[in-house]
């Protein structure tokens, strides 16, 4: 009859040391560096935090879907019997902690905390191929108020292994990270509920564009010279110059539409599509120019026919190279607010009885 109760006793109490023992592995470090309660911090308030990155590697890029993929390690440095920090990356898809470790040494706690896998970004391609962008890393801190633990504006330590600089093939990285601001977040549930604090980390990121010179942009210009020809092909052979201009024309196209599988389908203009429909426009100017020719041969007009062709001779690649440089500017310089392209609605009224 004892042995029957005891045996319950002892698996109740087994259970709660081990809940205890749970709680207490939620924090692997010293104790003066698992402090989470503000009535229990031993150092002044708020505790000052130096975060610090490491960017270990970024395995790709992808403008489609708005995300980048990657090894960051993040570090927390904090005084001993302060307020222990743990932002989480807020921007995070499918990311996991490899390395999680606290050591306490001349009074200061360090924290080294190794995240892998995805982080969602946004990208802004106006300026395509000759754009760059901020891979972004958006910490929240849900837990302590700027009165009770205040993250310092500076990243330190703030490196870049020498592995992401030379896996990142497509990109190159021309500085090293950097907070870009830390705010309050302007959204709390409920309202009066204390607002999280956030700290937006930037790391840069400038695309090679010379890829994209050598791959599209010379070829482009190639097919725009060959289409040139057009004006130099007698005016009643309309057979060759059409077969020029149309092979031209269904070129680019094949061009533009293997550009365009690797962007997001943006509701603007980049520089690149601006230089494709200046070509689309004067390739089909070239050949309604080569029809009028054809036509006017025929019926014995033969020196105006000529006439146009002189005419296209010395303009076609100068409106060629002003419309390129005009274009180019004007989508370089157009709404370059980051968020000009960003439709806002308007914010909904409150239900009754709520606020």
């Amino acid at each position: 009859m004892l042995s029957s109760r005891l045996w319950p006793a002892l698996g109740g109490l087994a259970l709660l040391l081990l809940g205890g023992t749970a709680s207490a592995a939620d924090c692997e470090g010293p104790p003066e560096c698992c402090v989470t309660r503000v009535d229990q911090a031993a150092s002044p308030l708020p505790t000052r935090v130096r975060l610090g990155l490491r960017v270990m590697r970024i395995e790709k890029i992808v403008e489609q879907d708005g995300n980048y993929s990657g090894e960051l390690t993040l570090t927390h440095k904090w005084p001993a019997g302060g307020l222990r920090p743990s932002p989480q990356p807020r921007n995070a898809v499918d990311v996991v902690t490899s390395l999680d470790e606290t050591h306490l040494r001349d009074g200061h706690c360090y924290r080294e905390r190794r995240l892998v896998g995805t982080f969602q970004t946004w990208f802004r391609l106006r300026r395509f191929p000759f754009d760059r962008h901020s891979l972004r890393l958006n910490l929240e801190d849900r837990q302590y108020t700027p009165e009770q633990l205040r993250y310092e504006p500076e990243l330190w330590p703030n490196t870049i292994s020498v592995d992401a600089l030379r896996e990142l093939t497509a990109w190159t990285i021309p500085a090293a990270p950097h907070i870009e601001e830390i705010k309050v977040s302007t959204f709390a549930f409920p309202a009066e509920a204390p607002h999280p604090q956030l700290i937006l980390v930037h790391i840069p990121v400038v695309r090679h564009s010379w890829f994209y010179m050598t791959r599209f942009f010379v070829p482009l210009l190639l097919l725009v010279a060959i289409a040139y020809s057009i004006f130099w092909v007698k005016p009643d052979d309309l057979g060759s110059s059409s077969a020029i201009g149309i092979t031209c024309m269904l070129s680019i196209i094949a061009f533009q539409l293997s550009q365009a599988d690797t962007l997001p389908r943006v509701p603007y203009l980049t520089i690149a599509d601006r230089i494709y429909t200046i070509c689309y426009i004067l390739i089909a100017v070239a050949l309604a120019c080569a029809v009028l020719e054809a036509h006017w041969a025929r019926s014995g007009q033969e020196r105006r026919a000529e006439s146009v062709d002189r005419i296209g001779r010395k303009l076609f690649p100068l409106v060629f190279v002003v419309a390129c440089l005009a274009s180019t500017l004007w989508g370089w310089y157009a709404k370059s607010d980051q968020d000009a392209d960003v439709f806002v609605p308007a914010a909904p009224d409150a239900p009754a009885g709520e606020r």
